[in-house]
């Protein structure tokens, strides 16, 4: 029995010798483990076993013990996003025994906490944690941060109307809070500054 999960030390070696006189005893000179039957606690590697029968007749043999590639979870790049707009946690693994199955926690703001690529969509900031099971239930777990920008909040600080019917000389002036400077400015008129005049009396808006 080969080794379930890289690094561990749990194959085995079973008895299944034939001719001579039974019972035999197994030895493995490198452990220094005689049994009658198996040899269990084995590190991957190659073992000479000599198996011994009930008139200590002795014949060598060899046997390979293997495990498993490492197994890696990777639950992505770290990842900045403003509210409501959701981006795809990007989990995987490689390693180990597939297929593997994904466990994310917290599962607040995600599509599915049981997929390797569920959409999430944060209210704040969070640290998702992502735990690999494979198919010999080897696990491994990575983490991946999301950092949720404030949004930012514009506000008009001086609004001088239009003085003279037909005339031009409205003027906007906004203030930016919160979000992360520096800000762009689309305004409906086509502007991308944060302030406006020359006006005509109308409705206006900016993004």
């Amino acid at each position: 029995k080969n080794v379930t999960c890289n690094g561990m030390c749990n194959g085995v070696m079973i008895g299944g010798a034939t001719g001579g006189t039974p019972p035999y005893s197994y030895y493995i000179p490198q452990t220094e483990m005689p049994s009658p039957d198996s040899i269990t606690n084995l590190c991957a590697g190659a073992y000479q076993v000599q198996v011994t029968d009930a008139n200590s007749c002795m014949v060598p043999d060899s046997i390979f013990i293997t495990e498993p590639a490492a197994f890696v979870a990777n639950a992505g790049n770290d990842t900045s996003l403003c509210p409501g707009i959701g981006s795809l946690l990007n989990g995987a693994a490689t390693g180990g025994v597939p297929p593997y199955t994904y466990q994310w926690s917290p599962s607040s703001g995600l599509s599915n906490a049981n997929v390797s690529n569920p959409t999430a969509n944060p209210g704040s900031s969070i640290a998702y944690a992502l735990l690999v099971t494979d198919s010999n239930n080897c696990t491994n777990s990575d983490s991946v941060n999301f950092s949720v920008y404030p949004a930012p909040s514009i506000s008009p600080t001086s609004l001088m109307n239009v003085s003279c019917n037909g005339g031009n000389n409205g003027q906007i002036y906004t203030s930016v809070s919160g979000g992360t400077a520096p800000y762009t400015y689309l305004w409906n008129t086509s502007a991308t500054v944060p302030n406006i005049n020359t006006l005509v009396a109308g409705t206006y808006s900016v993004t």
